[in-house]
């Protein structure tokens, strides 16, 4: 019996869709007999927990690290040419006005999953979402490499649910000092969607902690926002013709874009610009039926998988000029979310034997020079109940190949340097589609 439901539960194609490991039968059930043997209720998702604190191995970094984490934010509808109304980011715009030689945005920067809890994952432990879900179970997150220096304190804010399947558990931390989300805030919900607290109280939780803390502590963390989730939340609701409606979505991220820039003049007022390390990027992108599809999880098609990408490198951060030139030229190549863990593992220059499972993570340090055959790999782990859908993909060079959302047994390619993306013929990639896609 046991087989039988381990089997089943652990196979995309037996079931609406793949929970991270806590809703995995075999993982649960590891856990539970761990949990029993040691009584160690901080053994969970995020590979081998216990009661104690991390012991610090390295002096203090002086340098913060903010992680800004945005839902269902697309990349084309932030650049010019797009699918839709070109929305002018103020926050970047700001950035590249006063910033430009600390400002590295990403062009080709892909999502590894369409689905927030995979590709979360991905974002904070560098598991990629092609691999067993029991690789997810063991890597390290940011939050435990950052508990490897002195005098640092860790975050986690969110205006999502995060019981919403599961993910509660992923940030049940000894090595995550304070979070907030919609569990156990206190502040106002938004009555259109109950999984959301207003995006600008995670703010306020944001400003609030630097500023009544103390300042001999180094922060690490992350912002997760909502906003930009179905429905879209935006003040003024009466001039859409439906909760689907582009403009509606649109006005959402002009909306989280004041926020954004909010926390650019919040930290030069605090005097953290010139030490704040920061990554903004997105779990996934939206689908407004651009390829027949409405919302994510269903392809890898650009308007899904597409995000918007930039590290911010402060002044204080002592990087070597040939990394910073090799950071650059990477602004050209394609990257996923994938990267961030890895490049961050570079910047802490943290030795591997610190954490047994860090060689797991597939992806690059973006100081480092990608390689030209380079390939990303994109997964769901995710199987949709609806009819269609792309489960697997790859990025190589300037194609994209993905299962065919139609069928199963058929493949597409597509050229995603042209707006809108354009199919190409797939027989020059046969080879990459049968080591990587059809016998991975």
């Amino acid at each position: 019996m046991i087989a039988m439901i381990a089997g089943s539960h652990n196979n995309a194609r037996f079931i609406g869709f793949v929970m991270p490991p806590e809703f995995n039968s075999i993982f649960s059930m590891t856990k539970l007999i761990e949990q029993a043997n040691t009584n160690n209720k901080y053994l969970h998702s995020w590979g081998e927990k216990s009661d104690k604190n991390v012991i610090p191995l390295y002096e203090k970094k002086n340098f913060d690290i903010l992680i800004i984490v945005n839902e269902s934010l697309r990349a084309i509808s932030l650049r010019e040419n797009s699918l839709s109304e070109s929305i002018e980011s103020k926050t970047l715009k700001y950035l590249n006005d006063n910033y430009s030689d600390n400002l590295f945005y990403f062009n080709k920067a892909f999502s590894n999953s369409t689905f927030t809890n995979t590709s979360l994952i991905t974002i904070l432990s560098g598991w990629n979402p092609s691999q067993n879900i029991g690789v997810a179970y063991n890597l390290e997150t940011i939050f435990d490499k950052a508990k490897l220096f002195k005098d640092n304190k860790n975050f986690f804010f969110s205006s999502q649910d995060l019981n919403h399947s599961g993910l509660k558990f992923f940030f049940d931390s000894k090595s995550i000092d304070h979070i907030y989300h919609y569990e156990n805030g206190n502040k106002d919900f938004s009555e259109k969607n109950l999984s959301a607290l207003k995006d600008e109280h995670i703010y306020d939780e944001y400003k609030s902690l630097i500023r009544e803390s103390s300042h001999n502590f180094d922060f690490n963390g992350v912002l997760q926002f909502n906003g930009t989730h179905y429905p879209y939340i935006v003040n003024n609701e009466k001039n859409y013709k439906n909760d689907r409606d582009i403009k509606k979505y649109n006005d959402s991220i002009k909306k989280l874009d004041d926020i954004w820039l909010k926390i650019i003049y919040f930290l030069e007022k605090e005097n953290k610009m010139k030490n704040t390390l920061i990554i903004f990027t997105s779990d996934h992108g939206e689908g407004f039926y651009e390829n027949s599809f409405y919302g994510h999880t269903k392809t890898f098609y650009d308007e899904e998988a597409r995000i918007p990408f930039w590290i911010f490198i402060p002044p204080s951060l002592k990087i070597e000029k040939n990394l910073l030139k090799n950071l650059r030229i990477n602004t050209d190549k394609s990257v996923s979310n994938n990267d961030i863990i890895p490049t961050l593992n570079h910047i802490f220059k943290i030795k591997n034997e610190n954490f047994k499972y860090s060689y797991l993570s597939e992806g690059y340090s973006l100081l480092k020079k990608i390689p030209s055959e380079r390939i990303i790999k994109l997964r769901q782990n995710y199987l949709s109940k609806d009819v269609g859908i792309s489960l697997n993909g790859l990025i190589y060079k300037n194609v994209k190949i993905l299962d065919s959302p139609l069928s199963l047994n058929e493949y597409e390619c597509l050229d995603f340097t042209i707006i809108p993306e354009k199919k190409i013929d797939c027989d020059p990639y046969q080879n990459l589609i049968n080591n990587h896609l059809i016998n991975p």
